[in-house]
């Protein structure tokens, strides 16, 4: 009897002794398993946060292109509206920025392309039913009249030399500028040296051999 209850407790030491070393071999292979899948937990991560930062900069670059494409857009129909305006009217066109515009020309794609004025100010028209309007911009004023539902360029005023018109002339240069430009017909009226063309004016106004103002504006009477 105690020949088998020796045998018994030597078989029990055996497998607890088995187990250990069991136990001992599996748990690395479990910490193995688990760094493998944190790894590949991170690199999963990595590339998600790789792939948002992608596509957040193409998305960025497709809004890039697409407000050049508009602004591009916005001055390609300008221009062609001033050119139309000149071809039609025959008259004096001033430019700004790539942007040309004319007197009886339609004001709406000029002033969509040269954007948010500095100020503006509008007043019931004395000849039209509608509004006269004003919009003020750095170097320049663009005033319009209404026609149905329709606003057209008025006048364009020079405020100061920082702009010019396409012959080069602009304030505070002299008169033999001017009429170098422009030649000598032109006629004095209060004051002003007004050339005529088409259904437009442009007009300098002289003081002391200095260009003190300058005007394109329209021959219709909105007045």
């Amino acid at each position: 009897m105690k020949k088998m209850l020796l045998a018994a407790l030597m078989a029990a030491t055996m497998v607890l002794a088995a187990c250990g070393s069991a136990a001992e071999t599996t748990a690395p292979a479990q910490d193995t398993a688990v760094e493998e899948k944190t790894e590949e937990k991170a690199e999963e991560a990595v590339e998600e946060t790789a792939e948002a930062a992608e596509e957040e900069a193409a998305a960025e670059e497709n809004d890039a292109e697409n407000n050049a494409d508009n602004n591009e857009n916005a001055g390609n129909d300008a221009n062609a509206g001033g050119e139309a305006a000149a071809a039609q009217a025959d008259t004096y066109v001033f430019e700004y920025d790539g942007i040309q515009m004319a007197v009886n020309m339609e004001a709406a794609p000029v002033l969509e392309a040269l954007g948010e004025p500095v100020s503006y100010f509008e007043a019931a028209s004395c000849a039209f039913e509608g509004l006269d309007k004003m919009y003020t911009y750095s170097s320049f004023e663009v005033d319009t009249y209404p026609e149905g539902d329709v606003d057209y360029i008025s006048c364009i005023y020079f405020l100061d030399d920082l702009v010019e018109t396409p012959e080069g002339i602009c304030l505070y240069m002299t008169q033999a500028d001017m009429e170098e430009a422009y030649g000598t017909e032109y006629t004095e009226v209060n004051g002003a040296f007004v050339y005529s063309k088409g259904n437009g004016e442009l007009s300098f106004i002289i003081e002391n051999d200095e260009i003190v103002a300058i005007e394109y504006k329209t021959k219709v009477d909105y007045d």
